[in-house]
């Protein structure tokens, strides 16, 4: 077998066990590794990091397998719970996430075999294997028998500090910093619950949230702050945002746009107030239809996001193999 320097490299044996905790080190700076720098997009301790994303999500605690060649730490893979809903109806799934594989063990197939074992560790009830994987792991994620589920829609527009005139949107800073607007959103829990009690994305598939995921997800790592909205004619809502810099202009990336009703007013004034909040250049959200994101005077990007999708029970309805069916936030796609 001919290694990527050229030199011959003769054929070697993949193990694949379950993570344990002593692996951590070695797990840790392959994924630096394999990424340039983990976690991707944060600004978080990885140690940390890592064991909040694996070990304390309120959907469970993630599959963690450990490829091994002569011994050595080759490559990693991590399943998340992640329940999501299609239509009304709950359904458990299981979401790919940091695969990687060390550069001088890739092309002995330790993905391939990453990918086969985990099948095994998840029981009958799942309905779903999928990740949204980034550029490195895609080849390796659909080579092993996922549908590439391509077009998933984001819609970008002007932020606040754009507003105004040319001058202010090259002269703009960098965003505001974080403040406790996230903390003092997500303590009122019955507000939160009243909000996450709306219909939702009528027939597409979407991630099941309740009050202790929206808490686990944004309130322990990122720079994440929110806004609310509160109306006897559209009801309660929700945005949850965070700011970063892109080169040279300020972004402000609405993770979550949540409504108590299906009401175009509601996320009118809950945008509104980002924009007055996070004082960016640009503005970048999910919504379920263009038209929804066209009142809030955002267009679609040519950027979309891709899933890898493969159902394990017949019948799933709506299809995950179909881009229309899914109604994910930009926080469901980031890299987590």
């Amino acid at each position: 077998m001919t290694g990527g320097s050229g030199e011959t490299r003769a054929k070697r044996n993949v193990t694949v066990c379950a993570y344990r905790e002593e692996n951590e080190p070695a797990v840790l700076a392959l994924l630096a590794d394999a990424f340039g720098r983990w976690p991707t997009g944060l600004d978080a301790e990885p140690g940390a990091f890592f064991r909040w994303k694996h070990e304390t999500s309120p959907f469970g605690p993630s599959i963690r397998l450990v490829a091994k060649v002569d011994g050595e730490v080759a490559g990693f893979l991590a399943y998340m719970p992640w329940p999501l809903r299609f239509g009304g109806a709950i359904c458990e799934t299981m979401r790919g996430v940091d695969i990687a594989v060390a550069p001088d063990f890739q092309r002995l197939g330790v993905a391939n075999a990453l990918i086969a074992a985990s099948r095994s560790r998840y029981s009958s009830d799942i309905a779903l294997a999928w990740s949204n994987p980034n550029e490195r792991s895609r080849p390796g994620v659909l080579n092993a028998g996922r549908k590439r589920v391509d077009g998933l829609p984001r819609f970008v527009g002007f932020g606040g500090a754009a507003l105004g005139s040319v001058k202010r949107l090259f002269a703009s800073g960098p965003p505001s910093p974080a403040d406790e607007s996230l903390v003092a959103a997500l303590a009122d829990e019955a507000f939160v619950e009243r909000v996450l009690s709306g219909p939702g994305p009528v027939e597409r598939i979407s991630t099941a949230y309740d009050v202790d995921f929206l808490r686990w997800r944004y309130g322990q790592q990122g720079h994440y702050r929110a806004v609310v909205s509160e109306s006897p004619r559209t009801g309660a809502g929700i945005a949850i945002f965070r700011t970063q810099m892109h080169g040279r202009f300020s972004v402000a990336r609405v993770c979550e746009l949540l409504t108590e009703r299906d009401d175009e007013r509601a996320l009118r004034e809950l945008v509104r107030q980002v924009r007055q909040r996070a004082r960016t250049n640009f503005l970048a959200c999910a919504f379920t239809s263009s038209r929804a994101a066209a009142r809030c005077g955002l267009v679609r990007s040519r950027r979309t996001a891709m899933i890898a999708a493969n159902p394990l029970h017949d019948g799933l309805a709506p299809n995950p193999t179909q881009a229309s069916a899914w109604a994910l936030s930009l926080g469901d796609l980031e890299l987590i």
